[in-house]
């Protein structure tokens, strides 16, 4: 139990900061509270505190990828049994456009709610609820602990090297080698999770089906999750890995090559250029200025075969980018999830990793490392607009 009433109630001590909120949102003339926190200050377990003093139903609106590690820490520390939690996404609520009434509502990261557009703003604050409380972070220059802040601002050197090194190519100082087919690139502006290989491998499907001979370049990272993934749901593709893409491409017979993860691959000449756009990152490898050079820019738009799992109780694990939007995206499809693992991107899986159960799912790109009969892998399709298609048909 939290400390909320007396001292001698206390598992989990909260800080000063943490028991003012508290007190403070327990006020009778404190229906709503705005609480300024940076990562690693407790918000999580602030929000709880809290919903622990008010009792009674609280529905809980975060982002998505942070659902999961929410629901850890209630498990951790909920302590009253006449409070109960309804968790809810951000990117749901503005889709339905509607929130449950409830006793009291916590909005986490609450800074983000702009990324919805404003629906899932209007959606809140028409909601029915006695008490809210609203945290969000703050800039790193006001909280030393925003760890989101904290990268982006250790990447900072690694921007103004891409910076550079775009202003460069743009002034003609230095110039891309040319392959001598043409060149289809992927990539994005942020680091991981923008879904480049799912669209790398929609339009060498495409490509394939027109009767094109298609070489894949790519770097190739960690566990080679990512070549393998390709090869095997586009196996008439060559997939050719190195950090030489330029040396790599002049060694094979094709009619296109397709860069991977190649935006920032400056020094290869690409035809066509084509760049996701994914409005919630963390971390990004560039500016937004960038964007200027890219022939085709594109939101995020993918959709899952995860509806094969609807009602059916399973345990799910995952090695990506974003292991939240995975867990969330299996509870969206109607799968109950008894129990989660997390593990980095790029896993290099052991003995021992996999967790037990009746039905075990993972990520497509996790299970072509694992080779496992016994596991459900979740398929991911990028939804590629028909102008971009059509375009590509122009090109090759």
């Amino acid at each position: 139990m939290l400390a909320l009433a007396k001292v001698a109630d206390v598992v989990t001590p909260l800080q000063p900061h943490q028991q003012r909120v508290v007190n403070r949102i327990q006020q009778a003339d404190q229906p709503g509270l705005v609480v300024a926190h940076g990562m690693g200050s407790g918000k999580t377990l602030t929000g709880i505190a809290a919903a622990e003093a008010l009792g009674g139903q609280t529905n809980v609106v975060l982002p998505a990828s942070l659902q999961e590690n929410f629901r850890k820490e209630i498990k951790k520390h909920q302590g009253k049994p006449d409070t109960t939690y309804k968790i809810d996404s951000m990117q749901r609520v503005a889709r339905q456009k509607a929130v449950a009434p409830a006793d009291n509502m916590i909005v986490d990261e609450a800074h983000r709610l702009r990324e919805t557009g404003g629906a899932a703003q209007q959606a809140l604050a028409r909601a029915s609820a006695k008490k809210r409380l609203l945290l969000t972070g703050t800039p790193f220059y006001n909280h030393p602990h925003d760890i989101s802040s904290l990268v982006n601002i250790a990447a900072a050197p690694w921007r103004l090297i891409n910076r550079a090194r775009r202003a460069l190519y743009r002034a003609g100082a230095l110039k891309p080698k040319k392959l001598p087919k043409p060149v289809i690139s992927v990539g994005n502006l942020a680091a991981g999770g923008a879904g480049k290989t799912p669209l790398v491998i929609a339009i060498a499907e495409h490509l394939v089906e027109r009767g094109k001979r298609v070489a894949i370049l790519t770097r190739g990272y960690g566990a080679m999750d990512e070549p393998l993934l390709i090869k095997k749901r586009v196996p008439k593709a060559d997939v050719i890995v190195g950090s030489n893409r330029y040396e790599n491409g002049l060694a094979v017979n094709c009619d296109v090559y397709l860069l991977d993860d190649g935006f920032q691959h400056l020094q290869l000449h690409r035809d066509l250029d084509i760049v996701i756009d994914v409005d919630d990152a963390r971390v990004y490898r560039e500016g937004r200025s960038a964007l200027r050079d890219a022939d085709i820019v594109i939101p995020r738009s993918v959709r899952t075969d995860a509806e094969k799992l609807r009602g059916k109780r399973v345990v799910a694990f995952a090695g990506i980018a974003n292991n939240g939007q995975f867990f969330e995206t299996l509870r969206a499809a109607g799968a109950d999830l008894v129990a989660t693992r997390e593990f980095p991107d790029h896993h290099h899986y052991q003995p021992g990793d996999v967790p037990d159960g009746e039905i075990v799912v993972t990520t497509e790109k996790d299970a072509v490392k694992l080779g496992r009969d016994d596991i459900i892998a979740v398929r991911l399709d990028f939804i590629v607009p028909a102008e971009v298609f059509a375009r590509i048909d122009a090109l090759v």
